[in-house]
């Protein structure tokens, strides 16, 4: 006869809770735009405080990196002389003049910029350099430990780690928001980096910007049309550098760079994004195309060719290209931007002669 035992009841040992003095200190996750969680405040009696306007405030932190200010604290319900002393004894941290954060809260590059935008007027913004991070445009280096902000003409503003810059030309459509971070549209952007970084750089963060469709190269000219007597002298170059997208399909930053290069060499002037139909009834899409001689010009990247597969793809597509009469030449993005005089010289001599053997098909 078996008899039943009961199982032992195990208590598991809990963990006290922890607390701080107000607000518990904001759990982040990674730095890329995550906010900051903050935990229950105190009770009334220990805060002296009706719960419901710490409340008020943690729920304006949360949605800023845990970062709030004087102002905020005033709106929540609460006053300087519930702030002062916190401060004094170290619960919050002074970031800018009138902006604080929870004392335990990790520091990074979001709650710092954002920190700054909230020291400055209502209309401040991140700018140059630090637009272009939040923006995520490729070739621009922001400084990690100088911000770039920009305020309006006729205010005066101090900021630690940044540097101020006042326009008299900053109309709500330049502006745009990132992750809860004011800065300015990736157009206004590319004008205040004329100047500021090199061509190349500006070229780049302009063709990363419109080949992800962030903007349009109709934005981009209408935005140096409207800050034309506030913008940087150059801006012309932006202009230039927008043009190969007005009247072409591009599809990357190598093809625009490429199209660039055939312009300012004098080469005749290529398709882009042409589907060729060979005679065998297969149909291929080509980078660029002069039909008439039967000449292409494909641009490998990692982004499209990499891998075994699109490799034998490729190899595949060329051959029978070259079956039906093209001169198919590869280049890649490399080449265009450090050496493309033997790729021009090449298009020289293959840019003679011959007969269109296929059909064309509007994109």
């Amino acid at each position: 006869m078996c008899t039943a035992v009961a199982a032992p009841v195990v208590r598991r040992k809990t963990m006290p809770e922890m607390k701080s003095p107000e607000l518990q200190s904001p759990e982040l996750q990674s730095p890329e735009g995550q906010s900051p969680e903050l935990q229950r405040p105190l009770s009334e009696r220990q805060s002296g405080y009706k719960s419901r306007e710490v409340s008020r405030l943690a729920r304006v932190s949360h949605r800023q990196f845990g970062v709030f200010t004087r102002d905020q604290v005033i709106e929540a319900g609460l006053s300087d002389n519930w702030l002062g002393p916190r401060v004094r004894r170290g619960d919050f941290v002074r970031l800018q003049r009138g902006v604080f954060s929870l004392k335990l809260a990790p520091s990074h590059w979001e709650r710092n910029a954002l920190a700054a935008c909230l020291a400055g007027p209502p209309s401040t913004v991140l700018s140059h350099k630090s637009a272009a991070r939040a923006l995520g445009l490729s070739l621009v280096t922001a400084d990690n430990d100088l911000l770039d902000v920009t305020i309006p003409h006729g205010n005066r503003l101090t900021l630690s780690g940044a540097r101020v810059h006042r326009t008299r030309c900053l109309q709500p459509a330049d502006r745009a928001r990132i992750r809860r971070l004011p800065v300015t549209n990736v157009a206004r952007t590319l004008i205040d980096l004329v100047g500021i970084v090199s061509d190349l750089a500006l070229k780049g963060a302009l063709d990363d910007a419109l080949t992800r469709r962030l903007s349009s190269p109709a934005l981009v000219l209408a935005t140096i049309e409207r800050n034309r007597h506030h913008s940087r002298i150059g801006s012309a170059a932006l202009q230039s550098a927008v043009m190969p997208w007005l009247a072409n399909p591009l599809e990357s930053p190598a093809e625009a760079e490429m199209l660039r290069i055939l312009t300012g060499r004098g080469l005749p002037a290529p398709t882009t994004q042409v589907t060729a139909v060979l005679n065998s009834g297969a149909k291929f899409r080509l980078d660029f195309a002069w039909v008439s001689q039967r000449v292409a010009l494909e641009v490998d990247g990692f982004q499209y060719h990499d891998g075994p597969e699109r490799f034998v793809s490729d190899r595949h597509r060329a051959n029978l290209l070259t079956e039906a009469g093209w001169h198919v030449l590869r280049t890649t993005f490399s080449e265009i931007r450090h050496d493309p005089e033997p790729l021009c010289q090449a298009l020289l001599r293959v840019l003679v002669d011959g007969s269109s053997a296929v059909q064309t098909l509007p994109n």
